[in-house]
């Protein structure tokens, strides 16, 4: 890749002292007792060098830049002698809240008069107690409150914004803090902990990111950050970046201003290009030619690009290199344009768009890359599907499968898992002990491993089979083992939506290459064989989920709790428009999606009236963004509903927890309020009265399973709140009629019996 020429300086960092009054678990500067600073004079010598006659903007941090007396002296020293400055931002912890407001007022009224923009920026590392922890005072996070709105009613200063560092402490805390600063209408940046030099942090690794769990948890936190909340097209550039590299170990694609046109000054007056990675290039800013300096000393910044740039996690923005600016402009803007015959000449390929926040998977022919290369050396079956973006639900179907093949008459195999994205499949892996013996294929992977003869049988794996993007990796998958002869099970699939007509062959293709059909209701096989032709052996069993939540029904109960509350469970989620009424216009569905709100919040509302000390609490069946995290839609449908907060029970709206802990709050439940098909599932399986909001429109798998098992049902085009109160209230205090058996495992026999021709030979 072409390097951009070194251009002197237009961006300057500036922390103007070494010490502070926080001691904050990622940085050791609070450690100092002493600072040696640059004093405003020395400053003003400095800067009038020739080298910074193109700085726009300094940013001035420290330390806590407002321990010092003389910062007002210090910014008049950069005011004066930077011609082209257009903007200061400062950092400030906001702890001693009249001494930073009266100092950052002082400053305002000075970057007023020089028509200089000024941007605030005050630390929050996590709401309430997890703020004061990371910065371990007390009261920190009331001071900073404080600080900040002090700061947002100041006619001085033109933006106030929050910064957020994530470490292990907190990680699990970050929708919290959001969810406050949302409320509030403070913009708020999350930047990750790391080692850094200037903090004195290089080898204080233990407080920083490092289990998978955590770098997965982070990872999918800033994709619905992008999802739903930041918009400034450099920091989503930064966000994506950053998950490419936590989750997948790709280099840094985010661009950083530093590289080529940015500086570094210390406290004591020394100059550096990056303060993570630079070592001093020029030991006294007063002395000496700095800009004979900055431009000799190029090659210990090229060292740095080459060698540390590719690893960077620090928050570091800038404009991206040129070939990343054309590839992700051909991803926002291409249609997904693929022909069936492209698909049947393509061998291998790579699926390419592995960022999170598109809406399409593209497909490009091209042999696999060495590392994606996987060899099979044993008798194998490969599960497929939409792994990679799973629910709770699709968790339940995967645990459902692999326990019915461990009863096979197979004595030696090993079980493999194909994943759309395979880091958010691991992670299940190692939620679930059931799972222990599956290995996680890529899509690439599974292509390539597909054609050894030592694969016996591939299972589309349980959920719908529908029209979505990755219907044609999937598709392909069934070329390649029909081509080798290997067989193919749909293993209690669904069939539709049907929402993007284009992909239809894919769908058809699949349906039809399998050689045994297992549906998971009647609707599914009627819509099957109008597609394909009538097979007398396909089957319909009970959803593929059963099977694993009949073998987790034993699961003991602790009933010696002294809080005896009414517990209703919230299996909701956001209406998925697209796939089930894709022929809304965009304005009808945000009326039925907004007057479904609404009547749903009042009948809640209501009922918590009636039983006033009723626990309500939200599970989300899914906890990633691929598939429209519940967590956010949870968080974003209850903000700003005191009365129904004090009935919220949120335990389950932080970190992803194992399928384990949310079957058992369904277990613990005296009632369940459903939208997903997998909560109400869920409710089924453990004997709760269910009451369905239908998001299907009464046309699909969410009504026909509340029909079957005779569960009350409507459509969210047509609920009011009385109908949600008068069957909550019902579910909730009227004696169960006897009580209903568990659902039977109709799906294992049959998956069985379709598996009993391979041999382990």
């Amino acid at each position: 890749m072409k390097r951009k020429a070194l251009e002197k300086p237009s961006v300057l960092q500036f922390p103007i002292n070494d010490k502070c009054d926080s001691k904050c678990l990622m940085c050791n500067i609070w450690e100092n007792k002493i600072s040696d600073d640059i004093s405003p004079d020395m400053l003003q010598k400095g800067l009038s060098s020739n080298l910074f006659s193109k700085v726009k903007s300094v940013g001035i941090n420290g330390g806590e830049p407002t321990l010092r007396n003389d910062i007002v002296d210090i910014i008049e020293s950069v005011i004066f002698n930077l011609s082209a400055l257009e903007q200061i931002s400062l950092i400030t912890n906001g702890y001693k809240t009249e001494k930073v407001i009266d100092r950052i007022e002082d400053i305002g009224r000075l970057t007023k008069e020089h028509g200089i923009k000024l941007d605030v920026m005050v630390s929050l590392d996590g709401y309430g107690e997890i703020h004061d922890k990371v910065r371990r005072r007390s009261n920190f996070f009331n001071n900073a409150i404080e600080t900040l709105s002090s700061l947002k009613s100041s006619q001085y200063v033109d933006s106030v914004r929050v910064g957020c560092t994530v470490i292990q402490e907190n990680v699990n805390y970050l929708q919290d803090l959001l969810d406050f600063c949302i409320l509030k209408g403070f913009y708020i940046k999350f930047r990750l902990g790391i080692p850094h030099k200037r903090l004195y942090t290089e080898s204080k690794n233990d407080t920083y990111l490092s289990s998978d769990s955590d770098k997965y948890e982070f990872s999918e936190f800033i994709a619905n950050l992008l999802e739903h909340y930041e918009r400034e097209p450099q920091q989503r550039d930064f966000y994506q970046s950053l998950i490419g590299q936590l989750v997948l170990n790709n280099p840094r694609k985010a661009g950083c201003l530093w590289q080529y046109k940015g500086a570094t000054l210390t406290h004591d007056g020394k100059l550096l290009y990056c303060a993570v990675k630079s070592k001093v290039i020029h030991n006294d800013i007063t002395q000496g030619n700095l800009t004979t300096s900055y431009f000799k000393s190029e090659s210990h910044l090229r060292r740095i690009v080459d060698e540390e740039c590719s690893s960077c996690h620090h928050d570091y923005v800038g404009e991206l290199a040129k070939k990343e600016k054309v590839l992700r402009k051909i991803k926002r803007t291409s249609l997904y344009r693929i022909g069936k015959s492209t698909v049947k000449k393509v061998s291998l390929f790579n699926a390419m768009s592995k960022y999170v926040g598109y809406n399409h998977r593209y497909i490009k022919a091209k042999k696999v890359q060495t590392e994606d290369e996987f060899e099979v050396t044993q008798l194998s079956i490969l599960v497929c599907g939409w792994y990679g973006t799973e629910t709770l639900g699709d968790k339940a179907i995967l645990a459902g499968i692999v326990s019915t093949i461990k009863r096979s008459k197979l004595s030696h195999y090993h079980i493999y898992l194909c994943s759309l994205n395979p880091y958010l499949s691991k992670e299940t892996v190692r939620q679930m002990p059931e799972l222990s013996a599956v290995t996680v294929l890529s899509v690439a992977q599974s292509v390539h491993s597909m054609k050894s003869a030592k694969f016996s049988c591939l299972i589309f794996g349980g959920g719908p089979i529908m029209t979505t993007p990755p219907v044609v990796e999937v598709s392909l998958l069934f070329d390649i083992a029909n081509k080798m002869k290997i067989q193919t099970v749909l293993a209690g699939c669904g069939v539709g939506p049907f929402s993007e007509r284009q992909l239809m062959p894919y769908l058809v293709n699949i349906i039809a290459k399998a050689n045994t059909r297992i549906f998971r209701d009647n609707e599914s096989l009627v819509r099957a064989q109008d597609l394909t032709e009538i097979r007398k052996s396909d089957a319909v069993t009970n959803d593929p989920s059963f099977t694993w939540l009949a073998s987790n029904e034993t699961i003991a109960l602790d009933n010696s709790s002294s809080d005896k509350r009414k517990v209703l469970v919230l299996g909701l989620r956001d209406i998925p428009f697209k796939e089930y009424a894709h022929e809304l216009d965009s304005v009808t569905a945000k009326r039925i999606k907004y007057n479904f709100e609404v009547k749903l919040i009042d009948g809640l509302i209501a009922v918590c009236e009636q039983i006033p000390d009723l626990r309500i609490i939200p599970v989300p069946m899914c906890t990633n963004h691929f598939g429209s995290d519940d967590r956010w839609y949870y968080r974003g449908l209850f903000r700003g509903h005191e009365k129904l907060m004090s009935n919220i029970d949120m335990q389950f709206l932080y970190n992803e927890l194992a399928p384990s802990a949310y079957l058992r709050a369904f277990q613990l439940s005296d009632a369940c309020l459903t939208m997903r098909f997998h909560a109400l599932a869920f409710g089924l399986a453990t004997n709760k009265r269910c009451v369905v909001l239908d998001y299907t429109f009464g046309k699909g798998k969410v009504k026909a399973l509340a029909d079957k098992y005779q569960q009350p049902n409507v459509s969210i085009s047509d609920v009011e709140s009385a109908w949600i109160v008068k069957h909550l209230l019902s579910a909730l205090i009227s004696p169960t009629e006897g009580s209903r058996e568990l659902i039977d495992d109709t799906f294992s026999k049959e998956l069985l019996e379709s598996m009993s021709t391979i041999s382990d030979a």
